[in-house]
């Protein structure tokens, strides 16, 4: 994939998860890669950018279906601070109805206004559950 390009993932569905549409943006392709791959595996359908610019380009085509967005903390120039600002900026609507995770290597951070947050690094195990406790909050209360 050039560096320019956005995935839209494929989608295999499968039932325990309810498959959900996340959208992953980190610019560490080799992460970013781990991630839409496991979460592939889970039968989510995965769509990812590398930075805010293809965020901002990738939201409009899919945000009728996206459940979840994972933000990587640092993405070159940009904080995730500085992206999902400008996500709730241009799409105010549907930021009401899904949630944002941050995702970090660094020990000390604040999640600001993200819902939850995932630490790069975490069991597998650990991951999978905070995405469906996040992407399927039906659920996850049962």
């Amino acid at each position: 994939m050039a560096k320019n390009e956005v995935d839209q993932g494929n989608s295999k569905q499968n039932p325990i998860t309810s498959a959900k549409s996340i959208l992953i943006v980190d610019d560490n392709l080799e992460l970013l890669s781990v991630q839409k791959t496991l979460l592939e595996m889970e039968g989510h359908q995965i769509f990812t950018a590398q930075n805010k610019k293809q965020a901002l380009e990738i939201i409009p085509k899919i945000e009728r279906d996206l459940s979840l967005i994972l933000l990587d903390m640092q993405l070159g120039q940009n904080t995730g601070d500085d992206v999902l600002s400008s996500i709730r900026q241009s799409f105010p609507d549907l930021m009401k109805q899904v949630p944002v995770v941050f995702l970090t290597g660094m020990d000390d951070v604040h999640i600001g206004d993200a819902q939850g947050i995932i630490y790069k690094g975490c069991h597998i195990d650990q991951y999978i559950k905070t995405i469906n406790k996040f992407a399927n909050p039906e659920l996850s209360n049962q």
